[in-house]
């Protein structure tokens, strides 16, 4: 019988030879029932003789049998005893390693003993000749007979059966599972040896012996092969058999065992034939045994042998018959299973999206699906019985490929990428490529499977995006680049327009005029902090924005802050309370200007937000952030601002640090702002490696916690005040700066008019330059000196950077300030 696939990849399902088998069977059982016919005609007095010489034999074996046992056990005991002469010390007194060469030695002394060990009184195995029994705990009530008045504690005692091949392996049988005909086991003996000036002083030896050498042994008198035998302890447990009966399991004719213990031997007729012999010098007693059915056979043998012989070989052949067919309806049953698995495995990968090659050792296609076949276009007969590309050396030199050959072979997964180009030629792939070894029965590596993803499509979108992304880049380098000109460009006028208002307030006009002025003014220097915001947030955004490190005095600088937001708390009558940690340095090194920025936006927000209770600052040291994983020394404040105002929900808190983005559309109406300013203080304290978070809950208040990173410092030898009062500036500057000839630099002239006026108020003498060139050319201008020069940085023609680097390689000028 077979089984195949069809072209259309239907299975072909083999016959059952249905009518063969039932004959077969048939066949079988008509000698089955001829064969008990035959038994029934056998007579009764030819029966008994035979039954007498059986048990007659049945006696003699017993007898032979007890005593290789017997012999067996005291060779075991012998060997056991004498352990203490082999050594000048006594045992108790070796290392367990000398004890191990020693139980070794005696070992394999005898082939009978599987493993010998000593146990002290604890019931611990302290010595062994096999390493894994040590430190193993043994229930010695297991061994027959049992000591309970610490008398004979040298009897020779025998366990029950125990499971594997030694202590370490092995667990004592029991009478619902004993011993398995295919599990091995041992017989574990015990004997005491005591010390020779006290019994009680001493340790016990355990010997696994090896049923198969006492089954080799007793088979030898048993030439026929015809008779059984078991060996049972005295309460009844099968030690040893060599029929159907299992170790560790009761004895079947139980109800014998007190007759068979005081007669020491003993006959049964009823349904075996059973001779028993009962060891005087050791707890056992050895059963041979006949079956009455045995007996019948034999005996229709001798009468019979002609006819015996036909059924003989007739039960032979129908047995040899039953065997072959039972074999060949499993084999085909196991043929077929396997072609379904296959026929499953093959469509499997005919119909997988990926394209899949099978080849042996050289490289030599052996199958490749549908999907490879439309990748290479290509049909499978063009592929089939070619090397492929990797193993091919006019494709790919074997200097590229000879490592991942080798590491195939050696059974390695290879995985990587290569470019094909299809066989138009007109456009090349890009494929994804799993190598892996296929293994057979033996795990011996046959073949190599090869699957490819065609990842072209992948490729290219992946090149598309990093375009796009290359774009969206550029694009945002020029807005961001265009916003910092833009501001620039805007905050130059709106500077001149807050310095003419300033200049127009200190002249003499209505009321009326001057208020006008005066919001005019508070306008401008609104509008100025909101471009100052936007050029911050342009600068972030273009990577131009740097910080600055010097030294001042934090407790000087924190008060000039806090001072001027104090007053506006209580404008707006509110309390305002700081708290300066006494762990806070004097002095510290960072941008203070930067600093101011975060400060004054968080408290001004404080402020600007609530209308009832207080603003609270409070200013702490750090030595270093609890998730840092920094090794380095690390510094920081922490700024912690908490006012009672409007609170935000936990949606509003989400968007709060986006750009241009309030926590409420309705706020800018109420509060104004763009919605720059935590942006640039978040992005600030980050730049500070520290961070800002901020908890609210509506109704109830606001907490901003910002971290920034400081190096304390050592406060100056000769302290100065850091934010004198404007008075004594303005008396200092007056007495300094009388006289002194100054060449103001600015392109806008508005601003040029202004700062013209300002400079004035302070008797300086003020030259107007409008360029960087203009600059160069009014210095070395023959009958020119200046005492300064205010120069912009922004200028056309030559701006104020190139203007001064001009200015800096002429050593004329070295001593100029150039501001």
């Amino acid at each position: 019988m077979s089984a195949s696939i069809d072209a259309g990849g239907q299975f072909k399902t083999p016959e059952q030879s249905n009518a063969y088998s039932s004959f077969a069977y048939s066949l079988l059982a008509f000698f089955v029932l001829a064969i008990f016919l035959a038994t029934g005609l056998s007579a009764k007095k030819d029966l008994d003789n035979e039954l007498a010489i059986n048990i007659k034999r049945a006696e003699d074996n017993a007898l032979i049998y007890e005593d290789q046992i017997v012999q067996t056990f005291q060779l075991i005991e012998n060997v056991a005893r004498t352990l203490q002469f082999t050594t000048d010390r006594q045992l108790d007194q070796l290392t367990p390693d000398d004890l191990r060469l020693i139980l070794q030695r005696a070992q394999f002394s005898l082939p009978a003993i599987r493993s010998m060990s000593l146990v002290d009184d604890g019931q611990n195995v302290f010595a062994s000749s096999s390493r894994g029994n040590l430190g193993l705990k043994i229930d010695l009530t297991l061994f027959q007979p049992i000591n309970s008045d610490g008398r004979n504690t040298t009897l020779f005692r025998i366990s029950q059966p125990w499971r594997g091949r030694d202590l370490s392996s092995g667990t004592p049988s029991s009478l619902d599972e004993p011993v398995s005909v295919n599990d091995a086991y041992f017989i574990p003996v015990l004997l005491r040896l005591n010390s020779s000036n006290n019994k009680s002083d001493g340790f016990w030896i355990l010997v696994a012996v090896n049923p198969d050498y006492l089954l080799s042994r007793l088979s030898r008198y048993n030439n026929e092969k015809t008779d059984s035998f078991d060996l049972i302890t005295t309460d009844g447990r099968v030690l040893l058999s060599d029929h159907e009966s299992l170790p560790g399991e009761r004895f079947g004719e139980f109800h014998l065992l007190s007759s068979i213990l005081k007669a020491k031997k003993s006959t049964n007729l009823e349904k075996n034939l059973l001779a028993f012999r009962v060891s005087d010098r050791y707890p056992i007693f050895i059963i041979t045994r006949i079956e009455r059915q045995e007996i019948i056979r034999l005996w229709l043998e001798k009468k019979l042998p002609f006819f015996c012989w036909i059924i003989a070989a007739t039960g032979a052949g129908v047995l040899i018959f039953w065997i072959l067919l039972s074999r060949i309806n499993n084999a085909e049953k196991n043929h077929l299973k396997q072609q379904r698995v296959v026929y499953r495995l093959s469509q499997a990968l005919a119909q997988s999206p990926s394209g899949i090659l099978i080849t042996n050792l050289k490289g030599i296609v052996e199958y490749c699906n549908l999907c490879y076949c439309q990748m290479v276009e290509k049909s499978a007969s063009d592929i089939i019985g070619t090397v492929t590309f990797m193993f091919d050396s006019n494709l790919i030199p074997a200097s590229a490929t000879i490592d991942i050959i080798d590491g195939l072979k050696a059974g390695q997964i290879w995985k990587g990428e290569f470019a094909h180009a299809n066989s138009s030629e007109s456009a090349t792939r890009e494929v994804q490529v799993i190598w892996s070894p296929l293994r057979d029965e033996g795990n011996e590596i046959t073949h190599f499977i090869c699957v490819e993803h065609d990842i072209s499509q992948l490729k290219k979108m992946q090149h598309e995006l990093s375009i796009s992304r290359d774009r969206a880049e550029t694009a945002t380098r020029a807005k961001s680049e265009f916003l910092a000109n833009i501001s620039h460009e805007i905050r130059t006028p709106m500077s001149g327009v807050i310095g003419m208002t300033h200049l127009a307030l200190e002249e003499d006009m209505g009321e009326k005029a001057k208020e006008y002025v005066t919001h005019a003014r508070t306008s401008a220097v609104t509008l100025l902090g909101i471009l100052n915001d936007i050029l911050d947030f342009s600068k972030m955004e273009a990577g131009k924005l740097q910080l600055e490190a010097f030294r001042f005095d934090f407790k000087a600088w924190l008060d000039g802050i806090v001072k001027p937001h104090a007053m506006a708390a209580k404008d707006k009558g509110l309390q305002f309370e700081c708290n300066v940690s006494t762990e806070v340095p004097n002095w510290i090194t960072s941008d203070s200007l930067r600093l101011s920025q975060i400060l004054n936006n968080l408290i001004g927000n404080a402020i600007k937000f609530t209308t009832l209770g207080k603003v609270d600052l409070s200013v702490r040291f750090i030595q270093k952030l609890e998730n840092s994983k920094s090794i380095e020394k690390e510094y920081f404040l922490e700024f912690n601002v908490s006012d009672t105002g409007c609170g935000m929900t936990s949606s509003e808190i989400d968007s709060l640090f986006k750009p241009f983005t309030q926590a409420n559309y309705s706020t800018s109406r109420v509060y104004g702002g763009t919605g720059l300013g935590l942006v640039i203080c978040k992005r600030l304290c980050l730049a500070f490696n520290g961070d800002i978070t901020v908890s609210s809950q509506p109704q109830v208040g606001s907490s901003f916690v910002a971290k920034v990173s400081v190096l304390p410092a050592d406060p100056p030898e000769l302290e100065f005040s850091i934010v004198p009062s404007l008075s004594s500036v303005t008396s200092r500057a007056t007495r300094d700066l009388n006289g002194l000839k100054v060449l103001l630099v600015e392109d806008y002239p508005f601003n040029r008019q202004m700062m013209v006026v300002l400079l004035g108020k302070f008797g300086l003498n003020v030259d107007v330059a409008v360029n960087g060139q203009d600059a160069l050319d009014r210095l070395h201008s023959p009958d020119s000196h200046y005492d300064v020069v205010l120069m912009d940085i922004q200028m056309p023609i030559m701006d104020g950077i190139t203007a001064t680097q001009h200015i800096r390689r002429e050593t004329i000028f070295d001593n100029l300030p150039i501001i």
